[in-house]
Parts: structure tokens; sequence; C-alpha cells
């Protein structure tokens, strides 16, 4: 956990002028046990928002980490992203050490749904076009025990999304 990284995010959203709700709860490692523990407080009609961090790397050489933001309940269909980006050779989840490295020590599940400013080590950002039809969206931020719920349209107006297409299932 980050508590710094959630004081970032945070003071970033309050900069933005972005309505969201922080919340504390039990520790939770997947998206079933985050919505479960955001329904017990009372978050029954929230969408979970899943950040899964993917290194593509180029044919011509260069590598990248990328953000792929999609609705929890789904998963992250990697023939589309072999088909939206052509120029890249192989694609693959981060791992863990890649993950701590690039965000300053966070955990799977942690990851909020974010890249630059927030993660300047991040290159992009990319969100499902199914998540701009769910309003609002919870996701963990920056750690297992903690969650903000905003409404989509807030959170893609400051996370500035480099694309909004289809890639899950």
């Amino acid at each position: 956990m980050s508590q710094d990284t959630v004081q970032e995010i945070c003071h970033y959203l309050d900069q933005q002028a972005a309505q969201y709700t922080l919340i504390s709860h039990a520790e939770t490692r997947t998206s079933d046990e985050s919505a479960r523990v955001r329904a017990e407080q009372g978050f029954t009609n929230v969408t979970g928002a899943k950040a899964i961090l993917m290194k593509l790397e180029r044919k011509h050489g260069t590598t990248e980490f990328d953000v792929f933001v999609l609705p929890s309940h789904l998963k992250l269909n990697s023939k589309t992203l072999k088909q939206r980006f052509p120029d890249v050779k192989s694609l693959r989840f981060a791992t863990v050490e890649e993950l701590a490295d690039l965000t300053g020590g966070l955990v799977p599940g942690s990851l909020p749904p974010f890249a630059k400013p927030i993660f300047s080590n991040l290159d992009s950002l990319f969100i499902d076009e199914l998540l701009v039809e769910c309003d609002p969206i919870a996701f963990n931020v920056a750690s297992l025990s903690q969650s903000l719920i905003m409404t989509c349209k807030d959170y893609i107006r400051v996370a500035s999304p480099k694309a909004i297409f289809a890639f899950a299932q």
C-alpha cells in the first residue's frame, strides 16, 4: 500500500474539481471481494473498474507499459489488443516486480486506473468502451483496503485516456 500515492491521487482529483468518495474497507485481493465489501458499506449500484498494466514491445524495438481499464467483471482480450496495435510484436501482463518498480511498490490489485501524471513511468491509458456506460465506478486506489467511487464522466475527464475502444470480453 502506498498512502502517499492515495494522497497524491486525491490531491490531483481535488485540483481537477472531481467529485469522489474515498472509502476504507477490509483488504481485498479480487474484484469480486472488492464489490462485496463496497456493497456492505452501502455502495450497491457501483461498477468496479480494474486497471491492468501491460508490457508492449514494439516491432521497432521500443518497450512501453500501458494501463488498460475495463469493467471488473470482464477480462482483457489480448487478441483485440494485438489487432489494435499492429506494430506490437509482443504484449503481456506486467510482472509483479515490474508493477512494483514502475509504481513505487504497488501490488497486484491495487493499481488505480491512471497513468500520467500520477505515474510518470506509465506510458498511456486506455479505457474499454463498456466502462463509459457505467456510473458510478469504483476502483482500488493504490491500496487493497481503500477504494475511490466517482462518476465515470469525471473519471474520464481527469484520467485523460489516450483512447477509448473495445478490448474487454
